[in-house]
């Protein structure tokens, strides 16, 4: 992968997902003032609603309220700030800024609710003549399982959308932002310890607060309110956090039978909003399809080339072929030309013999009237004399 892998994935309203972090971030830090006030009154610390009312509109706890969220608004902010620009710039650089900057939004949110849960629910009870200090432990003790069980679906929510904000941002090697193994543990033991913390400091108030034989029913009752409320949260976070580790299996799975069932479309590319190590399958994935389409373009291109070359071949063969049967007609026709001149030589040869034959009969036939008229002459004169 290198220093960074870009990776394509579906387009990113960046401010709407932006707006929706801040709100579930500032929904996570309303949960738990809500949720403690009303496991005061189900656990029998406050004794009536009006108690719980005068708690709820307490000054120490408004003012203790808006400073965490704004301060945690802050934080989250500009860590935001720094995908954006991340994502603005594509150096090197910022991806490693922002990657760290995508990995700390979560924890910022679990380090701020630490403190906010720990330190802060109690302030309303400060000066209060109906708490004693037992019941104000168990309400400072009620704090955790808050943390541990219902800021969890917020924080997975958070994850989630963190994730998509940041799909932009390539993956360094072997450095997911989310670690799967680190998201399955921590949700659902967190889940699932909370959920058993908060019965039994339940349990503990109502036993404390209980003072006749005569109340148990109605402790009983509210311990099985609560424990149905437990078992509901802690399904739903578990079938959150079911959610997003299967999802992006189902999503590999469609696009491979999508894949297969297009007569192998290399085109197809899975989204990689994830980033956890399914996100690093999905970028792998998504590398190896565009090494494959490729390399069967170059064979493509490198079949086109050899087909050129073949189709050049087979013009020059045929040209070659076609001259050599012109040069076959042209040596066929001289040929011809020398059959006939050697044909006329042989007659013209055969003539002049002839003529030879001839003149050399004429000679003899010359030559023997010559010898006779020379026999005559000589005759001639000898009977003259």
């Amino acid at each position: 992968m290198g220093c960074g892998i870009a990776e394509a994935s579906m387009p990113v309203n960046r401010q709407l997902l932006e707006r929706r972090i801040i709100l579930l971030t500032l929904a996570g830090f309303l949960m738990p003032p809500a949720v403690w006030l009303g496991s005061l009154r189900i656990s029998n610390l406050a004794e009536n609603w009006d108690e719980v009312l005068a708690l709820a509109l307490s000054p120490l706890m408004h003012i203790y309220v808006a400073a965490y969220m704004i301060a945690v608004v802050v934080a989250v902010r500009n860590r935001l700030k720094k995908i954006r620009s991340a994502v603005e710039s594509s150096s090197e650089m910022a991806n490693a800024a922002a990657r760290r900057a995508a990995r700390g939004i979560p924890a910022v949110f679990v380090i701020f609710m630490s403190a906010y849960c720990l330190l802060g629910p109690s302030t309303p009870l400060f000066g209060k003549d109906f708490i004693s200090p037992m019941e104000y432990l168990l309400s400072e003790l009620m704090a955790i399982p808050i943390i541990l069980v219902f800021c969890i679906p917020f924080l997975i929510a958070l994850v989630a959308a963190t994730e998509q904000i940041a799909a932009g941002i390539p993956l360094a090697e072997k450095e997911p932002f989310y670690q799967v193994g680190t998201k399955m543990f921590f949700f659902s033991v967190v889940s699932m310890s909370g959920g058993m913390l908060f019965l039994s400091l339940v349990a503990a108030s109502l036993l404390y607060k209980q003072n006749t034989l005569a109340g148990f029913p109605d402790a009983g009752m509210r311990l099985g309110v609560c424990f149905v409320l437990m078992l509901a949260i802690m399904v739903f976070n578990l079938s959150r956090l079911r959610g997003q580790i299967t999802r992006p299996v189902r999503q590999l799975d469609a696009r491979l039978q999508q894949i297969a069932s297009d007569h192998g479309d290399l085109t197809q590319r899975l989204n990689t909003d994830s980033r956890d190590e399914f996100g690093s399958i999905a970028i792998s994935f998504n590398s190896l399809m565009l090494r494959i389409a490729g390399l069967i373009s170059k064979i493509h291109e490198s079949a086109g080339a050899i087909d050129t070359a073949v189709s050049r071949l087979m013009v020059t063969a045929q040209s070659l072929a076609e001259s050599s049967r012109v040069q076959s007609d042209r040596l066929r026709s001289s040929l011809a030309v020398v059959h006939d001149v050697s044909n006329g030589l042989e007659e013209n040869a055969r003539s002049a013999i002839s003529a030879k034959t001839n003149m050399v009969s004429t000679r003899e036939q010359v030559e023997s009237r010559g010898v006779i008229l020379l026999t005559c002459a000589l005759l001639w004169i000898g009977y003259q004399k």
